[in-house]
């Protein structure tokens, strides 16, 4: 049986505001508006099902862009995936934990989102992805609320 789990533990690392800068008209009647921006909000999804549908859509209904971008391949943030399906990299005993089944289905579900990302996948290009308007959300800390 697939489940869905719930978001809260993502944006507890301070999911970024699901706005989109996007090249638009400016009210102004300017016909070169090339630096123009408008925010177009965009619904949150509230379970992972909604979100890998929401990134599935997002990369076909707009080529060449990515719905939700984070470092995939940084542990810090992947741990939401791993603790929210009952996963855990290290207890305070020593104990690893990355060869359980809920490792595993939590590494199941990263790699799910990799045919509607870009390779290499880190904060740089993430930040930068979310920044110039190609991704309208990222999975990022507080640090990055000002972007």
């Amino acid at each position: 049986m697939k489940r869905s789990y719930s978001i809260l533990l993502i944006i507890c690392i301070a999911l970024a505001l699901f706005t989109a800068a996007c090249g638009s008209s400016s009210n102004n009647g300017s016909s070169n508006n090339s630096n123009q921006k408008e925010t177009v909000t965009i619904q949150l999804p509230t379970t992972t099902d909604q979100m890998l549908a929401f990134e599935k859509s997002y990369a076909q209904q707009h080529p060449g862009q990515y719905g939700i971008v984070w470092p995939t391949q940084d542990a810090y943030y992947n741990a939401p995936w791993f603790y929210g399906f009952g996963a855990f990299y290290v207890k305070p005993d020593g104990t690893v934990g990355l060869n359980t089944p809920q490792a595993t289905a939590a590494g199941n579900f990263i790699a799910s989102f990799r045919p509607y990302l870009p390779k290499q996948l880190d904060g740089t290009t993430a930040s930068s992805l979310f920044t110039s308007g190609k991704a309208p959300a990222i999975i990022d800390g507080p640090w990055s609320y000002a972007d």
